[in-house]
């Protein structure tokens, strides 16, 4: 699909228009996706009074990242983005952070940044990073981490696209009819 996932709903919108539109053809971007005041201009054009800012396609591809250091580094980058985009919101826009998984420190560090930061939840997507799943005893530190920062652990429930264990597993599941 050509359909930009940063533009797929605007104000006015509805499903049905939305089902209607070529998968085809690029739509327009929406500067929502990036700028605070043209979002909070959506938003109240929706009748929203706060939004919680969850980062889907970064949080998506973050887990499949091999380099430790990287996935800091990417998860650092993301999170002070997301912080920007929210201190220039009014504090409409509440921010959920990443947490860089393949590094048990990098991770607790920016549980500790992003709190000090004023963001109010951490996305967590059930894959498995490095051979780890979310319950798997070296994240306990995360879990408490998150407990003492007040943070929100925001689980997300999909296998997504990236995650390689899945589709491996759906592969298996589909082959066997």
């Amino acid at each position: 699909s050509r359909l930009n996932r940063f533009a797929c709903w605007r104000p006015g919108d509805t499903p049905e228009s939305i089902g209607a539109r070529d998968p085809n053809v690029p739509g327009e971007e929406n500067p929502g996706a990036w700028d605070a005041a043209a979002r909070l201009r959506d938003l109240d054009a929706l009748g929203i009074a706060h939004q919680i800012v969850y980062p889907t396609l970064f949080a998506e591809h973050l887990p499949v990242v091999e380099s430790p250091r990287a996935a800091v580094a990417l998860a650092r980058a993301y999170n002070d983005w997301a912080g920007k985009l929210a201190a220039e919101g009014g504090g409409r826009l509440c921010p959920v952070a990443v947490l860089p998984l393949q590094s048990i420190p990098g991770t607790l560090a920016e549980i500790e940044r992003a709190a000090r930061a004023g963001f109010r939840g951490a996305m967590l997507r059930t894959s498995y990073v490095q051979g780890r799943f979310l319950n798997h005893s070296e994240y306990a530190p995360v879990w408490a981490a998150l407990a003492e920062t007040g943070l929100v652990a925001c689980v997300y429930p999909s296998a997504g696209s990236t995650n390689p264990e899945f589709t491996r597993l759906l592969n298996q599941l589909w082959e066997r009819g």
